[in-house]
């Protein structure tokens, strides 16, 4: 969530401090006018989340003035370790041992050392992964922030393109990531950028996350993007909302993004829907009856249909006036001439070819900190080998399935018409062609896919986007009006594919 500074409040009397806490007595602090957490903990050199913890804050994006806070004790750094805020152009003097005659007592005289020239001292791996990324392929870093003053990026995605074979890939990454962020120690992936911008990190906040994908993940992009919240309604609805196939139902309920005062009640069922920019974040952002993973996912989903949608509308020419209509919305190193040709390639490729992945269970394992927070950490041994075959794929021929035009109908069995249109969409997206949806009430039908007529490609993108078994696909002989393959929705349908 955002840290914002203090908010003034009426003067009262004597502010109630929280529930007793062994901290020492004097470690209790009172917020004063322009206070945040994060500058009230790097002055206690104590990771904010506990001080949150400590005090049972729930809404760390709020402190009053006059509020007292309980400081938990620093951590006792370990040897070799560089505390959370440790300064980035120095590192602390180390104490040297000297012993006196053994019939004497033992001294410990320190005798700090010269303090080395400046340098960002911590270093996680003397080796990045090696991942077998193809050479040409164009990434763009996409950064969803929550808050303006101050932020913690909510959504973090990857977005690459390879020239070589016409296909593009969607990576998003976990917000509670816990990485090596040089110069800071170990903090969560979210909290990089704004840390680097408040901090002047040379580069600001891109060129740490830089660093810190390419020494904890072996990743790296050329571009990035940073919108906020406000930035991305208006993006959504200057492209007249976004179209979006929800298979799974969620429901939730949100202080109004405009109007903090007020709600909103999101409740979608499968199917397709439009969203205007405010549903479109909140979808985006939900994660009361899910997960962080299955918000990437739905991210994604957002963004994918974004594209379909500049795609539809032809927004090529376009883009140089909603650049400058918009350009307050979003923070980037790209001119107007690179946004329009990456559109262009964009727009360019099909939608079999492209891939997505989030990093989830079991490529990652809860772990708890010394300080108490909840974070996820890297399975390398299951992480790395996913991203192997991640990039694999990217440097693969593009998918043939658009070129065999296969004519495909889809059958609904089910009561739920809206399962059709999540069938449908399926097809589309494996490179078939939906000729036709049907509705067929069948109480006992089973999901399969008849084939009339081979069609390889297309046939091993379907059995892909729908999670079909062998036994699931039935041949059958073709009739002179029959279609090239039949896609029978019975209620066994895997509609919700987290």
């Amino acid at each position: 969530m955002p840290l914002r500074t203090a908010t003034p409040i009426s003067p009262s009397p004597s502010p109630i401090p929280p529930s007793p806490s062994p901290t020492p007595p004097d470690r209790v602090h009172v917020v004063q006018s322009g206070e945040w957490l994060y500058s009230i903990a790097r002055q206690y050199n104590v990771d904010p989340n506990l001080i949150a913890e400590v005090n049972g804050l729930s809404d760390t994006d709020r402190l009053e003035v006059g509020q007292v806070l309980y400081i938990p004790p620093s951590p006792e750094p370990q040897t070799g370790e560089i505390s959370h805020f440790a300064s980035p152009t120095s590192v602390p003097p180390s104490p040297e041992i000297g012993l006196t005659p053994t019939s004497s007592p033992i001294v410990v005289t320190p005798e700090p050392k010269p303090t080395p020239p400046p340098v960002w001292p911590f270093a996680p791996r003397p080796e990045a992964p090696s991942l077998p990324i193809p050479p040409n392929v164009v990434t763009v870093l996409l950064l969803g922030a929550e808050g303006t003053t101050s932020w913690r990026t909510d959504s973090i995605m990857f977005v690459m393109y390879n020239p070589d074979t016409q296909r593009a890939a969607l990576l998003s990454i976990p917000r509670d990531l816990w990485v090596a962020v040089p110069g800071y120690g170990y903090r969560r992936i979210n909290e990089v950028d704004y840390l680097a911008e408040r901090t002047n990190y040379p580069g600001g906040g891109p060129a740490l996350l830089r660093r810190v994908f390419e020494e904890n993940l072996g990743l790296s992009f050329d571009h990035y993007v940073r919108v906020h919240f406000d930035g991305f309604i208006r993006i959504v609805d200057a492209l007249g909302g976004v179209e979006v196939v929800v298979d799974c139902p969620i429901e939730d309920i949100f202080p109004d993004p405009r109007n903090p005062e007020q709600t909103v009640h999101m409740k979608l069922e499968p199917g397709k829907v439009r969203l205007d920019g405010t549903m479109a974040l909140l979808y985006s952002r939900s994660r009361l009856s899910t997960s962080d993973f299955d918000r990437a996912r739905r991210q994604q989903q957002v963004m994918t249909g974004l594209w379909q949608q500049a795609r539809r509308l032809e927004i090529l020419p376009r883009i140089p006036q909603l650049y400058r209509e918009l350009n307050d919305a979003f923070v980037t190193d790209m001119g107007v001439e690179d946004v329009v040709r990456l559109a262009r390639i964009a727009f360019s490729v099909e939608p079999q070819n492209v891939q997505a992945m989030v990093i989830k269970y079991p490529l990652v394992e809860n772990w708890r900190t010394p300080e108490g927070a909840a974070v996820l950490l890297p399975a390398e041994e299951k992480l790395f080998p996913a991203l192997v075959n991640f990039f694999e794929q990217l440097a693969q021929p593009p998918s043939p399935a658009r070129v065999e035009h296969a004519s495909v109908v889809v059958e609904n069995h089910t009561p739920y018409p809206n399962w059709a249109e999540v069938a449908a969409s399926r097809v589309e997206w494996a490179g078939g062609s939906v000729t036709a949806v049907v509705e067929v009430p069948t109480a006992d039908a089973q999901t399969r896919l008849l084939v009339y007529r081979e069609r390889p490609a297309t046939l091993r993108e379907l059995v892909k986007v729908l999670g079909l078994n062998e036994q699931q696909i039935e041949r059958r002989t073709p009739q002179p009006d029959s279609p090239d393959m039949v896609l029978v929705v019975g209620p066994d349908f895997a509609v919700c594919r987290r």
